[in-house]
């Protein structure tokens, strides 16, 4: 499906209702796989043969990540929040809507600001995860080009991945694959 931006194809479910009451597992990569959120190490005061354990340093840009993201259900009450985690280069996260989001203003229906400033229509629902998402990683952007004065600059990947969550059972098991990404990150870096 193309989009007014070029041909970015959707990768989201079609026909999808995407503002549902249920989880949804997140992952947003940065920009060009840049490994500018944490540092991840072996933790030296727990690591043992037998055990991992990992150690996730933010960085700046991965303090704003977090905060930004502690900060969801502030911006959307109907919205909280599972499981997450950053990596160097991206993160995982589950997103719950709790309830249907609150109905649209007329004037907030589907039109959003360009960077550039223009107004412009964004094809996402007010409240969906699309909107979340996009509210997310505009929030980081924003504050992360402040902080560094490059008005601009790209954060993050265009697109982002989710999946529906169906049952306890694949929300268990996501969740702890989310928490287990830092040890698998190590394991594969070796």
């Amino acid at each position: 499906m193309a989009s007014s931006y070029g041909n970015r194809r959707s990768i989201r479910l079609r026909g999808y209702d995407y503002t549902r009451v249920g989880a949804y597992f997140i992952t947003i990569l940065t920009h060009r796989r840049e490994r500018s959120l944490c540092r991840i190490t072996w933790d030296s005061e727990r690591h043992a043969a037998s055990q991992g354990y990992a150690c996730v340093t933010l960085t700046s840009v991965g303090v704003i990540a977090q905060q930004c993201w502690d900060s969801i259900p502030e911006h959307f009450p109907h919205v909280s929040l599972g499981a997450f985690q950053i990596m160097p280069d991206h993160l995982h996260g589950i997103v719950i809507i709790d309830r249907p989001p609150p109905a649209p203003v007329k004037e907030e229906i589907r039109i959003g600001v360009h960077p550039d400033g223009r107004i412009m229509p964004t094809g996402r629902v007010p409240g969906s995860v699309g909107a979340i998402v996009s509210s997310y990683k505009s929030a980081v952007t924003k504050r992360v080009n402040e902080s560094r004065r490059t008005p601009g600059a790209k954060v993050w990947h265009g697109n982002y991945y989710e999946r529906i969550i169906r049952d306890d059972g694949e929300h268990e098991r996501i969740a702890r694959y989310i928490a287990d990404n830092p040890i698998k990150w190590l394991a594969d870096e070796r």
